[in-house]
Order: C-alpha cells, then sequence, then structure tokens
C-alpha cells in the first residue's frame, strides 16, 4: 500500500542538487485531541500532504522527523527517511537540529506538518530567496516562522548550542541567524499571512481529525 501510494502523489519533473527537506511531526497534539499525524485535509494525510510539497517543489530527499518511539505511519512513502528527536520532550528545535545533523543537502527546508495551507510555490519562492550559503525565513507582522523555512546546513551549530543550553525558543534562534547573515528575511503582505495559519486546535481549520477517507 505505501508503494502504491507513493506512485501517485509523488511526480517530480527536476529534483534541487543539494536541497534535503523535512516535515516536523513529532508534536503530541494535546490542544488538537489527537497526533497531527493522524490529521487529513480534504481525505489526504496532513503529514502525506506536507512531503507532497516538499516534493513538488523539487527535493528528492524528504525527512519526516518523529517524537522518540512514535511508529511511523503505515501511508508513509517508502523514499522518505525517518529520524526521531535525539533530545526528546525539548520542542521543536530539538526536531530542527536533528533534521540539520542528519539531512545530507546543503539547505534543508524545514516545515512543521500543522501549516495546511502552505503551497509548493511559497516553498519554491523561500528557495528562490537563498544566496549564496544564506538561507530564508519569512516573518508575518514582526514575528518569524521559523517551521516554513529554508536553514542552511551550517546552522546546525547555532541550534545545538542553544539546545544544550536549553534555550528553546525558535523566536531567538531566527533572529540570532538572521543578525550574523545565515539567513535573509523575507516579509510576508496581510493577503499572504493565511498561507501560514497553524492548526492546533480543531476549530482552527476546517477540517479535522476525523476528515479522512
Amino acid at each position: 500500500m505505501r508503494a502504491a501510494l507513493a506512485s501517485v502523489v509523488w511526480g517530480v519533473e527536476m529534483g534541487r542538487p543539494g536541497v534535503s527537506g523535512a516535515v516536523l511531526a513529532g508534536g503530541l497534539g494535546l490542544r488538537m485531541g489527537c497526533p497531527k499525524v493522524d490529521l487529513y485535509v480534504q481525505g489526504e494525510p496532513l503529514l502525506l500532504r506536507q512531503l507532497r510539497l516538499l516534493a513538488e517543489a523539487g527535493i528528492d530527499e524528504r525527512w519526516v522527523c518523529l517524537a522518540p518511539g512514535q511508529d511511523p505511519p503505515h501511508f508513509l512513502p517508502n523514499d522518505t527517511g525517518v529520524l526521531a528527536d535525539r533530545r526528546p520532550g525539548l520542542g521543536p528545535l530539538a526536531g530542527l537540529e536533528r533534521v540539520l545533523q542528519s539531512a545530507s543537502g546543503s539547505f534543508v527546508v524545514v516545515i512543521a506538518i500543522d501549516l495546511p495551507q502552505l503551497s509548493a510555490d511559497f516553498l519554491r519562492t523561500l528557495l528562490g530567496r537563498c544566496a549564496g550559503l544564506r538561507g530564508c525565513v519569512p516573518r508575518v507582522r514582526g514575528l518569524f516562522e521559523p517551521l516554513a523555512a529554508v536553514y542552511p546546513a551550517s546552522a546546525w551549530a547555532a541550534v545545538n548550542r542553544r539546545l544544550e543550553r536549553g534555550e528553546l525558543s525558535l523566536q531567538p534562534l531566527v533572529t540570532e541567524l538572521v543578525s550574523c547573515g545565515t539567513m535573509e528575511v523575507l516579509d510576508l503582505s496581510t493577503a499572504e499571512e493565511s498561507l501560514l495559519l497553524n492548526w492546533n486546535r480543531p476549530g482552527d481549520f476546517a477540517g479535522g481529525p476525523s476528515d479522512g477517507p
């Protein structure tokens, strides 16, 4: 079944050498009432949708990062690598550290599972803004969106330092990376804000845990 699903959703015409992609999917979904890997959008598993966006953006190496001990969902395509946070219970910073440490690309497109309105076009826009060894992070109303961003592999050192110090907030991390020239900023218009809608509770988005096949 996994192979059949993979053949349906992947239609990449040309890969992007040196770019990896990862979906952070290790959250417990306490406010949602279920793990977010169990969510569907228009009959498609939300995790599978996010992996499809990475593929449509031309990214051949794709990863899913889960919580330690979390079983991969049965529908996960065979060509998707599976990682787990090396330091459990430390939130998305631990997932970011794991994917930056593991991915082979010079850049890693990192997206959260709970962004149901994200698009492949937006990911291509972020990649197009990367110049030299700099990544790109969107900013909305003065706040960064660190979990829909392109990180250079070199950002791992700053991520790991903060993780070791217990500084788990992503906003100061991205501020540091922007300040030192590791990432540049893409400011979004009001009309573009919906692309980064975060699905934390059942009422946040017109879908839900039962919106499956």
